[in-house]
C-alpha cells in the first residue's frame, strides 16, 4: 500500500508508479500493482509550517545588480519582448556612474550581503559605446573594495571587436543565443549591421570566448517554429567540440504564451515541452548536450542527483536582492519590467527611491500570496514569474501558475523510456 499525502503527486507510467514529494524533495518508485491511498499528513503540515517560520534564513547573501546602458540593439529578433525600445538612442551618461554606485553601496550596506553579481543587459550591452561606459563604471566601482563578479547577456555580434575590454573587465560568464542553423537563426534574429551574418557571429564568438576561458552558456529559444532544429544544434555542438570545454553549457528555453499580445502565436509550455522531448528522444542520452529550462525539470534533476532539497519561497531575485538601473535613470527590481512605468521603484538621477514599493516586491512570497499558500507546488515554484502575474492581474498579490503536473509527467515518461529512472 502506498500512502500519498497532500504535498505529493502520483505518476502512473508504463513501467512504474512514481511519487514525488514537493515538500520533502523526494522521488519514490513503486511497482504498477501497488495500491495508492490518499491521506492527510499532519507531520508534513508541521514541516510546511516550519518552512514558513524559518524562511528568513533563506535570505540571499548575494546582491544582484543589472545595468542597462541602453535599450538600443544591433539586432531585431522576432520574439523580442522589448519591441520598439530597441531603436531608442538614449544611453547611460558618464555622470550617472557616481549616482548608481552611491545607490548600490547604500543597498549593500543595509543588507547582509557578502558579494555582488553584476549582469550587463540591453538592448545589446556589448557595443563600442557601452563597453567604454562599463569600463569607466568598474574602474570607479573597484574603489569600494567589494567582492563582485560580472556576467552578460549578449547576442555576440560585437564581442570579437571588444574582447580585450571584456578580458580587462574580467567577465566571468556570457550568455549567447543560437536559435538554429544559419537559415533559421538569421531569419529569427536579424542583424541591423549591414553585411554582418548573425549566425557566423555567434559561432565565432563561442570559439573566441572558450579560447579566452570565459564561461559561455549557449541558449536556444525554442518554439514550434524551430523545435525541429534541436538535433541539428546538438550535432553542431559536437562538431565544434564545445561540449568538451569545462567553460561551456547549452540549454533549451521555451518561448511561450505570456502577457505580450505578440505571444498569442505561441503554444503552451506543456505542448512545446512534449515536442521538445519527442526530438530529444531521437538522440542517445550520452550524446545529448542540451539541458532543459522548463518548469519543474530542475526539481526532478536535483532529486536524481541526490541533492539536498532547499524550498524555494521566491521565484527570482526581483523579490529579494535584485536592482536594475537603466539609461532613463530609473531603478527597478525586475529586469523584465525595466522601461515600464508601473515597475519603477526609483530614479537615481532625481535621487528618488520608493522603499514602500521595494517592500511590496520583497513581500511577494509563497507564504504571503493567497493562491500560493495551499498549493503543493509552491516550494518548487516560488510564486512563478512576478512580471507575468503583474502584467496580467495588475497586482503583486497573485502568483503565476505553471502546469507542473503535466510537464513533470512528460519528463518522467521521457526519463523512464530512456532508462534514466
Amino acid at each position: 500500500m502506498i500512502f500519498q499525502n497532500q504535498y505529493q503527486d502520483k505518476f502512473k507510467l508504463k513501467k512504474n508508479i512514481y511519487i514525488l514529494d514537493y515538500l520533502k524533495g523526494t522521488l519514490q518508485k513503486y511497482p504498477l500493482d501497488e495500491r495508492v491511498e490518499l491521506i492527510n499528513d499532519e507531520e508534513s503540515k508541521y514541516l510546511d509550517n516550519s518552512y514558513k517560520k524559518y524562511s528568513y534564513r533563506l535570505n540571499p547573501s548575494v546582491l544582484s545588480i543589472a545595468l542597462i546602458p541602453t535599450y538600443n540593439c544591433n539586432m531585431k529578433c522576432i520574439y523580442c519582448y522589448e519591441g520598439n525600445l530597441t531603436i531608442m538612442k538614449e544611453r547611460m551618461l558618464s555622470s550617472d556612474i557616481d549616482n548608481i554606485i552611491k545607490y548600490i553601496k547604500k543597498i549593500y550596506d543595509e543588507g547582509s550581503f557578502s558579494e555582488i553579481n553584476f549582469s550587463l543587459l540591453g538592448g545589446e550591452p556589448i557595443t563600442k559605446d557601452n563597453i567604454k561606459w562599463f569600463n569607466d563604471f568598474f574602474i570607479e566601482f573597484k574603489k569600494l573594495n567589494l567582492k563582485f563578479n560580472i556576467s552578460c547577456i549578449s547576442n555576440g555580434l560585437e564581442i570579437r571587436d571588444n574582447i580585450e575590454y571584456i578580458l580587462d573587465m574580467k567577465l566571468s560568464h556570457i550568455q549567447l543565443t543560437l536559435d538554429g542553423l544559419e537559415k533559421t537563426h538569421n531569419y529569427r534574429k536579424k542583424s541591423k549591421i549591414k553585411g554582418l551574418n548573425p549566425y557566423n557571429g555567434v559561432i565565432n564568438t563561442v570559439d573566441i570566448l572558450l579560447e579566452s576561458k570565459i564561461y559561455t552558456s549557449l541558449r536556444m529559444n525554442v518554439d514550434m517554429y524551430n523545435v525541429s532544429e534541436i538535433i541539428k544544434i546538438n550535432s553542431l555542438i559536437n562538431e565544434k567540440g564545445w561540449n568538451k570545454s569545462k567553460f561551456f553549457d547549452a540549454y533549451l528555453y521555451p518561448v511561450t504564451q505570456s502577457s505580450d499580445s505578440n505571444s498569442k502565436k505561441y503554444i503552451s509550455e506543456t505542448l512545446l515541452f512534449e515536442k521538445v522531448l519527442n526530438e530529444l528522444s531521437k538522440l542517445n542520452t550520452s550524446d545529448n548536450n542540451l539541458s532543459l529550462d522548463f518548469h519543474g525539470v530542475d526539481f526532478v534533476d536535483s532529486l536524481l542527483r541526490k541533492e539536498i532539497f532547499v524550498p524555494k519561497n521566491k521565484f527570482c531575485a526581483s523579490c529579494s536582492s535584485q536592482y536594475v538601473f537603466d539609461c532613463k535613470g530609473n531603478i527597478y527590481t525586475c529586469w523584465w519590467g525595466a522601461s515600464k512605468s508601473e515597475f519603477i521603484i526609483g530614479n537615481f538621477r532625481k535621487d528618488n527611491f520608493d522603499s514602500e514599493k521595494v517592500k511590496a516586491w520583497h513581500y511577494h512570497d509563497v507564504n504571503n500570496i493567497e493562491n500560493c499558500i495551499s498549493c503543493k507546488y509552491k516550494y518548487i515554484c516560488g510564486t512563478g514569474c512576478v512580471f507575468k502575474s503583474y502584467s496580467r492581474e495588475k497586482t503583486l498579490n497573485v502568483g503565476n501558475c505553471s502546469d507542473f503536473y503535466n510537464i513533470i509527467k512528460l519528463y518522467l515518461s521521457y526519463l523512464e523510456s530512456e532508462g534514466m529512472l
